[in-house]
């Protein structure tokens, strides 16, 4: 992995989402312990990057809200936590100089399409072109070359 991100011109970076939400769900009073310790993980792995590769373009991806379908006290206090997470791991990444990829408008537009299982927290294929679509407006904007969408949309067909 350290001579991937030494080689690297361009990273996208989803750090902990999976090990993040299953604890928020299993236990949403852990909150506190979660947050603290992933914070830590994000400091280092992106501190880790910055030291491996000062000149890599570093797109941080934010945390969509997998938690529409919960009751509604629950889905409050979920929903809270998940924009703190947010608002965290923006700070990291600002801290850095990357660029921070917001995930949750784009998934909460299209919550039934992206999040078809209630039973899972990952995206459908739908889900996901829309996070690479998001992806490559930030590219474009930054001005950086790359292998045009339509090509990549079409590798999920």
């Amino acid at each position: 992995m350290r001579d991937a991100v030494k080689a690297a011109t361009i990273m996208t970076v989803n750090i902990a989402s999976n090990d993040f939400f299953y604890a928020l769900q299993e236990n949403p009073n852990s909150a506190g312990e979660t947050l603290k310790q992933f914070a830590e993980n994000i400091s280092t792995i992106l501190k880790e990057i910055d030291h491996l590769n000062k000149e890599v373009q570093v797109y941080v991806l934010g945390y969509y809200n997998p938690f529409q379908r919960f009751t509604d006290k629950k889905k409050r206090k979920l929903t809270r936590i998940l924009n703190l997470v947010n608002d965290l791991t923006k700070g990291k990444t600002e801290e850095r100089k990357y660029t921070f990829v917001e995930t949750e408008r784009i998934i909460n537009e299209n919550y039934d399409e992206c999040l078809t299982n209630p039973e899972d927290f990952h995206l459908s294929s739908k889900g996901y072109q829309l996070i690479a679509h998001e992806i490559f407006q930030l590219l474009q904007w930054n001005k950086i070359p790359y292998v045009g969408f339509e090509k990549i949309e079409n590798s999920f067909n």
